[in-house]
């Protein structure tokens, strides 16, 4: 190279180059950290965590989960407040209603967790691959421990539903939902 001749980057459009070359590189980079962003919190409003999951009330751990195959019966009344059943009242209980919806249209989940007061939260689950994953709509005790709201989804088939007391661990027995 003789001494009258510059490199190339150091020209008009060298420089050009150069800085095309840099701002697309940030452009990516930045790119890149919105997408994992907007991901990471879809996925969290998902459900997805990496929260262990609550045990069940009287599940212990050799309690066997229900396969796919074989789904759990249907709830559509509270189990404590059948005259003929003979389960624990102090027990949470859980209902749905209606058992059988279309896609997104809502399902209104009713129960109890006695002794608990008035406001004290409570998380709505929904079994997602064999895990219990948190569905993201918010839920409390009113008097009593009662609570009432309702869900929409549109994961298609059987939808197993729990609430559970985050405070305790407890949950409510689990009700089956078809959506389709």
């Amino acid at each position: 190279m003789s001494s009258d001749q510059e490199p190339f980057w150091r020209g008009r459009r060298g420089k050009m180059l150069v800085a095309s070359l840099a701002g697309l590189i940030t452009f990516g980079i930045v790119l890149g950290l919105v997408i994992a962003w907007a991901s990471t919190t879809v996925l969290d409003a998902a459900g997805f965590d990496d929260q262990e999951t609550p045990p069940t009330l009287g599940a212990g751990p050799s309690t066997p989960e229900p396969s796919d195959s074989e789904p759990p019966a249907t709830s559509e009344s509270p189990v404590a407040d059948s005259p003929s059943s003979s389960a624990d009242p102090a027990a949470p209980t859980l209902s749905a209603s209606p058992t059988q919806v279309a896609s997104y249209e809502e399902i209104t989940l009713t129960g109890r967790f006695p002794g608990l007061p008035a406001g004290a939260p409570l998380q709505i689950e929904r079994k997602e691959g064999g895990l219990w994953a948190l569905f993201p709509v918010g839920l409390s005790t009113s008097e009593l421990g009662t609570f009432s709201t309702f869900v929409q989804t549109g994961q298609p088939g059987q939808n197993l539903f729990r609430v559970t007391d985050p405070g305790t661990g407890l949950s409510t027995p689990v009700v089956t939902v078809s959506v389709g």
